[in-house]
């Protein structure tokens, strides 16, 4: 009997596993998340193989440039700060006062929202696959 309740459970368990009980991936959290907030997201494809993915909203402008090498570059902006744009990658590859007063908004920006660059990496990775589906 003891034995015929442990299967049933470990199966209940496992199906709760397999169809995956809650969120399956964080990234579709995250965009419902900015959504909720007023975030949008947009995807221009060009003919030279370019690809840009932009997450907006009033004067902050998130974007993933991704080339027909499978190489990706991303940006943030906020217009309200000056006019350049910040590699997210890291302080030091931000060369101008500007474009590291851009880097030091975008940090702002995510401790505000709770996100790491990581996060907004794997973000666009989501949004680029679920265009495809």
């Amino acid at each position: 009997m003891k034995r015929k309740v442990l299967i049933i459970l470990l199966l209940i368990v496992g199906l709760f596993i397999f169809t995956g009980c809650g969120e399956k991936d964080p990234s579709k959290k995250i965009m419902n998340s900015l959504e909720d907030k007023g975030y949008t997201f947009d995807v221009i494809y060009y003919a030279t193989g370019t690809t840009k993915y932009f997450l907006s909203k009033d004067s902050i402008s998130i974007t993933r440039e991704s080339n027909s090498n499978g190489e990706n570059e991303y940006y943030y902006s906020d217009s309200k700060v000056n006019d350049e744009y910040a590699n997210i990658y890291g302080k030091d590859l931000n060369e101008s006062d500007e474009e590291k007063e851009q880097y030091e908004s975008y940090k702002d920006w995510l401790a505000k929202n709770e996100l790491n660059k990581d996060k907004i990496i794997d973000l666009f990775e989501y949004y680029e696959k679920s265009l495809k589906k």
